[in-house]
């Protein structure tokens, strides 16, 4: 009798045992759901810039472009650039036949002579004509006024004599230097951009024979229409990107704004300085990106945290007891991704951009993301396991 009685206390305080450590494994670990309040992600409110952009396309230009002539009317020898080169300062461009300039030196000289000889009979007989009226009016027989009127008469030609002969003695002047030296070199370094010279063929006098763009200071040009100039000034900054050099930006500020249109586009050009020294060349193609509207020191927040119901605006922000506090704010300048606060917020407050749609005043709140970075988990309060029976006092009270 003692033995079975014996038996079934073991087999008692077996199942016990077994009881226990089943209660044990089931415990649950840390759970979030124990933890208070809504997730929400924050960004402390500070204050900074905001503008609007509108982007164009221009090209990379020269500062300053000189074109280049022939000084006589020549046939040209030959052409020692074309469109593209870079050349320095006092480098030959073309060279013109000296044959074909010795062919229009006499001609000169003799229409020098020829205008000069007529010239001097002017002359003379515009000084005859005031020698004889000054003796007619020592006489009475002529006025004063008449006297003026041959004086003035005298002094215009000789005006006259003096300018065409001047301009003569120049023209026999170019082609004495002509012929010194037949070429035609460059008044500046750049690179060609023009070339309107063929050889064999002849070059017109005063007609542009080869362009120069100066490649010290190049610029970018961007064509603008009326809408957009009361929003930009001389001075303001702007974003530049040359794709042939590199996909980076970089920023420049606008150092001319044309005052009238261009006859043909019926646009305004905008000019900004540039660096020669980063590669940028003549013709390179650029995305300019203009700001306007451009404010600073403001309070500026992500639109996403803006909540809006017809014309009232508010945001929630983080309270001292970690909880969604609701104010009312007043927008300003928004660009779509950002907005401008002109009252509400001064800076400084946790504010909620993500979350906030499910809240409302006072709701309890648990940050997980400050300003970008992951906020570490709170250790969630553990559940207590059950205690399991005492071995013994199970065995007694079998």
């Amino acid at each position: 009798m003692n033995c079975k009685r014996t038996l079934a206390g073991v087999l008692a305080l077996s199942l016990l045992l077994l009881g226990g450590c089943g209660k044990a494994e089931e415990a649950p670990a840390d759970d979030d759901s124990t933890v208070k309040g809504t997730a929400v992600e924050t960004q402390t409110v500070a204050r900074g810039e905001i503008y609007n952009e509108s982007e164009l396309s221009g090209r990379v230009i020269a500062s300053r472009e000189v074109a280049v002539a022939s000084p006589l009317p020549s046939k040209v020898l030959s052409v020692k650039v074309k469109v593209g080169d870079t050349v320095s300062k006092d480098q030959v461009l073309f060279t013109l036949d000296p044959k074909d300039i010795t062919k229009n030196y006499q001609p000169l000289l003799d229409n020098y002579n020829r205008t000069k000889t007529l010239m001097d009979e002017s002359i003379r007989q515009a000084q005859k004509n005031v020698d004889d009226t000054q003796a007619l009016l020592e006489i009475g027989a002529a006025s004063q006024s008449q006297l003026d009127q041959a004086k003035l008469a005298l002094l215009q030609q000789q005006t006259t004599a003096e300018t065409q002969l001047s301009q003569l003695d120049e023209n026999i002047k170019d082609v004495n230097d002509t012929l010194k030296d037949t070429s035609v070199k460059a008044p500046i370094a750049g690179v060609v951009t023009a070339v309107n010279v063929v050889e064999n063929n002849n070059a017109g006098q005063g007609t542009p024979a080869v362009t120069i763009a100066e490649n010290q200071k190049p610029q970018v040009s961007v064509s603008v229409s009326e809408t957009l100039i009361p929003s930009i000034n001389v001075g303001d900054p702007v974003s530049i990107t040359v794709p042939a050099v590199s996909a980076n930006p970089f920023t420049a500020t606008i150092q001319s704004i044309s005052p009238t249109t261009n006859a043909q586009t019926q646009l305004y050009e905008v000019k900004m300085d540039v660096s020669a020294e980063a590669g940028y060349k003549v013709g390179m193609f650029a995305n300019v990106v203009f700001r306007m509207n451009r404010r600073t020191d403001v309070v500026v927040v992500p639109s996403e945290a803006v909540l809006t119901d017809g014309d009232t605006s508010w945001v929630f922000v983080v309270n001292g007891q970690g909880q969604a506090a609701k104010v009312p704010v007043t927008t300003g300048l928004t660009t779509g991704e950002t907005t401008e606060i002109v009252e509400g917020l001064g800076g400084g407050e946790q504010l909620i951009v993500k979350g906030q749609s499910y809240l409302s005043e006072g709701a309890d709140v648990r940050v997980v993301v400050r300003d970008g970075e992951e906020v570490p988990k709170a250790e969630a309060p553990k559940a207590e396991a059950a205690a399991a029976p005492d071995a013994e006092a199970a065995g007694t009270e079998g």
